[in-house]
């Protein structure tokens, strides 16, 4: 590519008073850079709202139904491609984050770059998977284990003492995921209208395994509000591990 375009898609849902911060962020960082909002249907009241301040912003807006934070995503995608959008790098995220740092190493090469969360003062990458957690994947497969929700928490602290190993990174956090595309994108749908929640982070990595695009480091910063949108969404425990379950089992039979 010859000019490098930089395209940013974010889901909205519930969320519209963050809206300005997150685009407010980008653009004070890079001016040029296309910014897609994706409106994952709330309410009328609130799709008006969103409306408007896309066109303030001089946002793009997409509107769609609420089918879910990857299928919002693919989305986002979809219509840069329709638009025959060829970005040199692609950020999808959700829209309750501040960008306040932006610089990579360019590369001659497809990869994924790290964004680093900040907390209090620090930063430090956004770990949410590596290589010796993934091995045990299939405890998510073995039937008694799937729906009751005292397993389902124990699995959670099995994968975050799991973590404590030393291995390298397989999957980050899904609140952003940044691709870097040397030639023209590629055409493969990193989610499908399954991908509603909770199965982003394994989606992006098979994505990126099956397309030979290894994962980079990078001082690109942001601060994170989190689980806004997903809060509103599952209130219960129960339907959390519900949705979990249909997309776990989604991103099984795609990639496994």
């Amino acid at each position: 590519m010859n000019e490098e375009i930089m395209a940013f898609v974010a889901v909205n849902y519930g969320t519209q008073s963050l809206i300005y911060k997150y685009a407010s962020s980008i653009k004070a960082l890079i001016p040029n850079a296309i910014i897609v909002v994706v409106d994952n249907y709330f309410s009328e009241i609130e799709r008006a709202e969103v409306t408007a301040l896309c066109k303030n912003l001089d946002v793009t807006l997409v509107k769609n139904k609420n089918n879910g934070y990857g299928n919002g995503l693919e989305v986002g995608v979809s219509y840069l491609k329709s638009n025959n959008i060829s970005v040199s790098l692609l950020v999808l995220s959700n829209i309750d984050i501040i960008f306040s740092r932006f610089d990579y190493k360019r590369v001659d090469y497809s990869c994924g770059f790290i964004p680093k969360l900040e907390r209090g003062g620090d930063a430090s990458e956004n770990v949410f998977m590596t290589h010796f957690q993934r091995r045990f994947l299939f405890v998510h497969r073995i039937p008694f284990f799937r729906k009751n929700k005292y397993i389902f928490l124990s699995k959670i602290i099995l994968f975050k003492i799991l973590k404590i190993i030393p291995s390298d990174i397989w999957a980050i956090h899904g609140s952003c995921f940044i691709f870097y595309y040397k030639d023209e994108a590629i055409q493969q749908p990193i989610f499908n209208s399954k991908t509603f929640l909770y199965s982003e982070e394994l989606e992006v990595a098979s994505y990126m395994e099956a397309n030979c695009m290894p994962l980079l480091s990078s001082n690109i910063h942001f601060e994170h509000v989190g689980g806004v949108s997903t809060n509103r969404l599952f209130p219960s425990l129960s339907k959390k591990i519900d949705i979990f379950v249909d997309s776990f089992d989604n991103w099984y039979k795609r990639w496994r």
